[in-house]
């Protein structure tokens, strides 16, 4: 008889562990369910909807700031449920080569280039300002 070697045999995946894996980072979750085009079209649909709000300039009022938290908080909400629906359903579920911890590396890693680029585009038309006063001056000269 042979033995399958411990990392090919089915095993179900964790419902909590995928919700949290997707809640934290959109797509991440699916990732770990082996669903990696569900999981692309996710961080995409969410990038997309991020790099939308951040070139149209619709974040500079209130109803569009209003408008972007309803959209990130809904698509969260979904892939999180569609994580833990979906891993529920994977009762004997075979590792495949994704579920290595390096590929749960890359998917964190272009999550955070994804964010961090458009996080260097700023927002159009709101800006910081930086006032000097008399309490705010240096003490020492």
């Amino acid at each position: 008889m042979t033995s399958i070697p411990p990392e090919l045999q089915p095993a179900a995946r964790k419902p909590w562990l995928a919700g949290l894996l997707s809640f934290c980072i959109p797509g991440l979750g699916q990732v770990y369910n082996g669903q990696t085009g569900r999981a692309g079209l996710l961080m995409g649909s969410y990038l997309l909807l991020e790099a939308t709000m951040h070139t149209s300039g619709i974040v500079r009022y209130f109803g569009g700031l209003i408008l972007l938290l309803l959209l990130e908080i809904g698509l969260r909400l979904a892939g999180t449920i569609e994580a833990v629906v979906m891993a529920r359903r994977l009762a004997a579920y075979t590792l495949q080569p994704i579920n290595r911890w390096y590929w749960y590396l890359a998917t964190v890693i272009i999550w955070f280039l994804g964010v961090g680029f458009l996080g260097s585009l700023g927002w159009p038309g709101i800006q910081t300002f930086s006032i000097v006063t008399p309490s705010s001056a240096p003490l020492y000269r």
